[in-house]
This record gives C-alpha cells, sequence and structure tokens, in this order.
C-alpha cells in the first residue's frame, strides 16, 4: 500500500516560484500555489486541432503569449531563476528551477521536478557561477488519474493534499509570470527566429517598456540594475516558447530568468503515476 503523506510543508519552493508574478510584473501578484489533484490523463494528441491553432493565433498577439498556452494539449516546460552577488530580493535566493510535462487535453496531468539551491543548470542564462550556498533540495509533484504523488527522494508516494486545485493550473506560466503580459505588448519585434525548434517572431523590451516595469524589476533585489528581456512567441499559436530575462547591478550582482516551452503537442509527452 502506498504510504500518504502531507503536501503542506512541502510547498515553500512552489511558492518561492509564484513570488515570481509580482516580480516580473510590477502589477497584480498571485498567491502561492498548491500541488494537488486533477482528472486523468497519459497523453496528449498529437496535434492541435486546426481551428483551434487558428483561433489562438487570431487571439494571442504578444500581450497574450502565456495564455495562449491554455490551448495546446501538451508541452514539456523549463523555468530556472538564477542570482548571486546580492543580499536583497529573488536575487538572493540564488538558483530555483522547475522542469517537467504538462498535458492539459484531453485531460490534465503533470510531472514536474522543482529543485531549490545548488548549482545553476548549465543550459540556463544563470549567472555561471552562482551556486547557491545550500545544497540542493529538490521536490517532484505528480498528478495523473485524479490522484497526486510527491518524491523526495524515495520514490513517488501518494498524497493526502485536501486542496481540489490543479498544480498544472497552479503552476501554470500564465500564474507564475503573468504579471509580464501588459509589457509584451509594447516589446519591439527583431525578426523571426527558430527558437526551441519552433518558427519564431523575437521580441525585445526597449528602454520604455523597461522603464514602465521599473517597480517589478526593483523587487529582484538588483540595485543601480541594467535589465535585458527577450521573448520569443510561436508564429503559430501566439503562445511564449522562450522569455529571458537578465539584469546586472552594482557590485557584479547578477540575476536571470528563464522560460522554455518545447515539445509541443508530441506524443512522448506522457505521464504516469507509481
Amino acid at each position: 500500500m502506498i504510504r500518504s503523506v502531507n503536501l503542506t510543508r512541502r510547498l515553500a519552493l512552489a511558492g518561492v516560484l509564484a513570488i515570481l508574478v509580482a516580480a516580473c510584473g510590477g502589477a497584480s501578484g498571485s498567491s502561492a500555489p498548491s500541488a494537488s489533484g486533477a482528472t486523468a490523463a497519459t497523453q496528449a494528441p498529437a496535434s492541435i486541432a486546426a481551428s483551434q491553432a487558428a483561433a489562438a493565433s487570431a487571439d494571442s498577439g504578444t500581450g497574450n503569449a502565456l495564455s495562449a498556452l491554455s490551448d495546446l494539449n501538451s508541452y514539456k516546460i523549463k523555468l530556472t531563476m538564477g542570482g548571486k552577488g546580492t543580499t536583497s530580493g529573488l536575487a538572493a535566493m540564488g538558483n530555483v528551477s522547475m522542469e517537467g510535462i504538462v498535458v492539459l487535453k484531453p485531460a490534465q496531468a503533470s510531472d514536474i521536478t522543482m529543485t531549490l539551491g545548488g548549482a545553476a543548470p548549465s543550459d540556463s542564462a544563470a549567472p555561471s557561477d552562482s551556486a547557491s550556498p545550500a545544497p540542493a533540495m529538490g521536490i517532484r509533484l505528480v498528478e495523473v488519474n485524479g490522484k497526486k504523488y510527491i518524491d523526495l527522494g524515495s520514490g513517488l508516494t501518494e498524497s493526502t493534499d485536501p486542496s481540489q486545485s490543479s498544480m498544472v493550473d497552479s503552476l501554470s506560466p500564465e500564474k507564475l509570470l503573468g504579471g509580464m503580459s501588459p509589457y509584451l505588448a509594447q516589446m519591439k519585434s527583431l525578426g523571426d527566429e527558430q527558437k526551441n525548434g519552433v518558427n519564431t517572431t523575437h521580441y525585445q523590451a526597449d528602454d520604455a517598456t523597461l522603464s514602465a516595469a521599473a517597480s517589478g524589476l526593483a523587487m529582484l533585489g538588483l540595485t543601480d540594475a541594467k535589465w535585458g528581456w527577450d521573448v520569443w512567441i510561436a508564429k503559430d499559436g501566439g503562445y511564449a516558447v522562450s522569455y529571458v530575462l537578465k539584469g546586472t547591478g552594482a557590485n557584479s550582482a547578477e540575476m536571470s530568468i528563464t522560460l522554455d516551452i518545447s515539445d509541443v503537442n508530441s506524443p512522448t509527452n506522457v505521464v504516469k503515476g507509481p
């Protein structure tokens, strides 16, 4: 019999990621997410319906690039945050990452691993020497077939968390980074590029956009900061494919937040329980 555990005390990591909403947007925030049950799903269909794709593309615009992810069937997500050289704001937390599989249709399921501390991922935009002083702490959260599971290093164990909210919803890019949406529409196009294997348009924040977002960026903890902010949006579907925010501040302090979406609607996006 699978031993049940209470998830409540294990969600500090998810809470750290949820803070990114306010930090990136400087507008409305979000409460810390809870990892909980969702309806059954094991694999997403291989392609999105043509009518859905057309609707998403027609309605997406740069400002809706995060919400357009909800029109997909499935994708892989990788969200990383790295900081060094400061004792304030989110940058002082060092390295935080979240990655895994998200299935939205025909029913929600997810397999997400979150890590706090340790060295920054080698393929992230985090400062190269931004190893956190504390050892890495990892949590794997899975929801599938109406059940939710947690792995703290010894295998998946069914959770007794009573919350009815879905981890797919709570840890969605729209929830975690939704505060950035008002600024996306102000970004300037740099032309079309391939990103994560997808045809995208590359957008970049200019000085006016960064100035408008200044109050949110200040929460990241860099003083006298200079920021670079780039977003790649899929030409077909209008969803965010990649997002990179990097800043340098006084005394060589650095901060980065990176989001990458890949393997969109791939039949390999499979979520399994124990």
